[in-house]
């Protein structure tokens, strides 16, 4: 049986099981959180919407970590003379690897591949700037994340 709701102007068309009393419906997947149960009444059909507030809840918090998520994997440090340096969590341990090799070595200048995907020299306290400004944007994502 196929059941048909309009959202915001958009019909989404999802899958449902009937039996006797209750119809479940759950739509198709690019809204796969989205869940109605309805039960017949008589000869009326209502829907229960016990639970509606714990699924909107579950639905808000993934979409929250989404967003979290994004941000955090966007986060750059811009040197301001055409130089963006990616500063996500997942850059932390290479960037902190480069400014130990550099201090260890006694290295003035490396080359670091930008955000454009460009090789840029850069310097040692480069590096530590752009730590500190992504460890202060993760913070700043971290605390404005609200599940």
């Amino acid at each position: 049986m196929a059941y048909a709701k309009q959202v915001n102007g958009y019909v989404q068309m999802a899958n449902t099981q009937v039996d006797q009393s209750w119809v479940l419906v759950t739509s198709q997947p690019e809204s796969a959180e989205y869940r109605e149960v309805w039960y017949l009444d008589g000869s009326d059909i209502k829907e229960d919407t016990s639970g509606v507030a714990e699924r909107v809840a579950t639905a808000h918090r993934k979409e929250q970590v989404k967003i979290r998520d994004k941000a955090l994997a966007s986060m750059v440090y811009d040197f301001g003379d055409g130089r963006v340096m990616q500063v996500r969590t997942t850059d932390e341990a290479n960037l902190l690897r480069a400014l130990k090799a550099m201090t260890s070595y006694g290295l003035v200048e490396i080359d670091w591949v930008m955000e454009d995907n460009k090789k840029y020299s850069v310097t040692a306290a480069d590096i530590e700037a752009a730590l500190a400004s992504g460890l202060l944007q993760g913070m700043q994502i971290w605390s404005e994340y609200a599940p």
